[in-house]
């Protein structure tokens, strides 16, 4: 019966308002060139529209959406602003403000547009969401956790939810609870990579190394071309006085991402645990020269 009454008012619409009608059906459409990762022909459409004030707004929301598409965040700012001004009472262009605030590094700003979306609109959980990740920015994981507890209240099946609450927590130092968390992430998600990763950090932190090594073991296995993976399952090895398995993770590293200092540097580590100070001390020239901001120190004290 639902479907019904909707197809009831699309036809009225239609029948009463065909220019609305016909401007909607080209605002709507960008969501085809977003999914066709066409942004730059969906701008060139909404361009073309001639619309009256009271659709403009939507016009607004939509450019912001492809410009953040197209990493273009200024210029997002400028359309959402506009959306804004012309519609101070959707909710949701304060949510789409706070994300693209996000992305621009101004996290304090981002609650705030968060903070107005629950204002005008409460009830949808993506706020909380949202705001929860902006607060955790912010260093305020208290109150980031306090918003991922509203999301899991309206839906307990979110493993994304528990995911960044146990990063709140694993921020407090609250590992055990952490674990917990991503452990339900991981129950409710089985390939959540990242759950397995971040729940290694926080069997780390507890010295839990036989686990923390399965979790990154797991995490690789779901993510083989993740280059991040390998190089902190390697300084866990070099951790846990196993250079020689730490240097073929930190060659997996370099082979993924050659211009990654940090691994230059870590596998000069693991090479310096077995006396290897040659190649140690090529590494760490490397690392130099590729800008890690540690390597001159270790440079001086290791090679010189």
């Amino acid at each position: 019966m639902k479907i019904v009454r909707c197809l009831v008012f699309f036809y009225f619409a239609l029948y009463l308002c065909p220019v609305a009608a016909q401007i909607g059906a080209i605002i709507d459409s960008v969501v085809v060139h977003q999914t066709s990762d066409k942004p730059e022909a969906a701008l060139d459409s909404l361009s073309q529209v001639q619309v009256s004030d009271s659709m403009a707004d939507r016009i607004y929301f939509k450019k912001a959406l492809l410009y953040v598409q197209l990493q273009k965040y200024s210029e997002a700012l400028l359309e959402i602003d506009k959306a804004i001004q012309l519609s101070p009472a959707t909710a949701n262009y304060y949510n789409a403000r706070g994300n693209i605030k996000q992305y621009l590094g101004d996290y304090i700003a981002s609650v705030m547009d968060f903070d107005q979306a629950i204002t005008l609109d409460s009830l949808p959980a993506k706020y909380y969401f949202n705001r929860g990740f902006a607060k955790a920015l912010t260093r305020d994981y208290q109150g980031a956790i306090a918003d991922y507890n509203v999301v899991i209240r309206n839906n307990p099946t979110d493993a994304e939810a528990y995911e960044d609450r146990a990063c709140s927590l694993y921020s407090l130092k609250e590992y055990a609870a952490s674990i917990t968390d991503h452990t339900l992430a991981i129950h409710l998600s089985p390939d959540y990579y990242l759950a397995y990763a971040n729940r290694a950090k926080a069997e780390f932190a507890l010295k839990d190394i036989d686990a923390a090594i399965a979790d990154y073991d797991k995490a690789i296995e779901l993510k083989p071309s993740n280059a991040l993976l390998y190089l902190e399952r390697g300084e866990l090895l070099v951790n846990h006085n196993l250079p020689k398995q730490a240097i073929k993770d930190f060659d997996k590293t370099i082979e993924l991402s050659p211009t990654a200092g940090k691994a230059y540097y870590e596998r000069a580590m693991a090479y310096r645990e077995l006396f290897k100070y040659t190649k140690a001390c090529e590494d760490l020239n490397k690392a130099e020269q590729l800008g890690y901001p540690e390597a001159a120190n270790a440079i001086d004290n290791i090679c010189r």
